[in-house]
C-alpha cells in the first residue's frame, strides 16, 4: 500500500491518553515498543508518518528517541502533545526536523479554557511558535469523545478563533498547504 501510494502512514496511535474525562478509556504504553518500531520502520522505509497521541507527562525522551532512530519518518504529535507548552514543542522542533504538530482539540469546544486558542483567539505564545515554524503545523478537527454532532462548531471555532490570528502565508500552510506538501496530496 505504501508503494502504490494508498497508505501514507499510521495513526492516530494512542500511547498515553490518561485524562480526567473518561478513566475507563485510559491507557499508557511505552512509545518505544515492538509494534511501534515496526510501524516506524515502514514509515522510515517509505517516507511515511506515525501519528501519536501521547501526553506531556510521558516526557519528551521517548519522542526524541524515535525521531532520532527514524529520521526519514515523520512523527505527528496529535493535538500538539496535550499538556505541552510552546517551549516544549520549540525544543522538539529545534532538535528534530521530522516532528510536526497536528492542532486539534486546542479550543474551548474540547477544553473549556482552550489550550491553544480560546474565545478571544489564538494565545500569543502559541501564535509566536506557529509563526516561527510555519511548516510544522497542520490543522485538525478531532470530533471525538461524543463531539461528532458538533463538527460544524469545531470547524467554525478553528476558522474564527485560530486561523485568522496567523499571518496569511502561515494560515494557508497550516490550513492545507503543509498537508498537501508533506503527504503528496493533489491540490484540487
Amino acid at each position: 500500500m505504501f508503494v502504490n501510494g494508498l497508505l501514507k502512514g499510521f495513526g492516530e496511535i494512542h500511547i498515553n491518553n490518561r485524562n480526567r474525562h473518561n478513566p475507563s478509556h485510559e491507557r499508557k504504553i511505552p512509545l518505544d515498543n515492538p509494534v511501534l518500531n515496526s510501524m516506524y520502520g515502514l514509515a522510515e522505509k517509505f517516507g511515511g508518518f506515525v501519528q501519536i497521541h501521547t501526553m506531556i507527562d510521558s516526557g519528551l525522551a521517548e519522542i526524541r528517541v524515535m525521531a532520532k532512530r527514524y529520521p526519514r519518518s515523520l512523527t505527528i504529535l496529535s493535538h500538539c502533545l496535550p499538556g505541552a507548552k510552546p517551549e516544549d514543542i520549540d525544543s522538539l522542533f529545534r532538535d528534530h526536523p521530522n516532528i510536526v504538530c497536528e492542532v486539534s482539540s486546542g479550543g474551548t469546544i474540547h477544553i473549556p479554557l482552550g489550550r491553544i486558542f480560546n474565545r478571544e483567539g489564538l494565545r500569543e505564545n502559541w501564535r509566536q511558535l506557529i509563526e516561527r515554524y510555519p511548516d510544522r503545523f497542520f490543522i485538525g478537527t478531532d470530533p471525538c469523545c461524543g463531539l461528532d454532532t458538533r463538527y460544524n462548531e469545531i470547524v467554525s471555532e478553528l476558522r474564527e478563533k485560530f486561523l485568522p490570528y496567523l499571518a496569511p502565508e502561515t494560515l494557508e500552510k497550516v490550513a492545507y498547504k503543509n498537508a498537501v506538501q508533506r503527504f503528496g496530496l493533489p491540490l484540487n
